[in-house]
C-alpha cells in the first residue's frame, strides 16, 4: 500500500481507528481497530479483505495500525499466490485439452 493511496482516521462515536484506501476516487473503509473490553485491540475487516477480524498482539495504537498494515500485506501476498497457482493450473488443463483435442 502506497502511503498516498490510504490514511487513518479515528472514529471518535464509534470509539475506533479506521484505515481508508483510495484505490480510484473515493475512499473505502478497509478495516477498524479498537480496544475490546480485555484491553487489547482487535481488527475488523471490511468486504475487500473478506470478512476477518481478530486480536492484535499490539500494545499501542500505532503498533497496532501497523500490524494491520502487515495482515493485510501477508492477505495479498497469499491471494496473489493462490491466484498464481491456480493459474499455472488452468494452463496444464489447456495444454492436457489441446493434447486430446489433436488426438481426434
Amino acid at each position: 500500500m502506497n502511503a498516498d493511496d490510504k490514511y487513518w482516521k479515528y472514529n471518535e462515536a464509534e470509539d475506533v481507528y479506521e484505515l481508508y484506501y483510495v484505490e480510484y476516487y473515493e475512499p473505502e473503509l478497509i478495516v477498524t481497530i479498537e480496544k475490546n473490553f480485555g484491553g487489547d485491540y482487535v481488527y475488523d475487516f471490511h468486504d475487500k479483505f473478506d470478512a476477518d477480524c481478530g486480536c492484535l498482539n499490539a500494545t499501542t495504537i500505532e503498533d497496532a495500525k501497523e500490524e494491520v498494515e502487515e495482515i493485510i500485506v501477508c492477505n495479498l501476498e497469499d491471494k496473489i499466490e493462490r491466484l498464481r497457482n491456480y493459474f499455472e493450473h488452468l494452463k496444464e488443463v489447456l495444454k492436457d485439452f489441446e493434447g486430446d483435442e489433436n488426438n481426434e
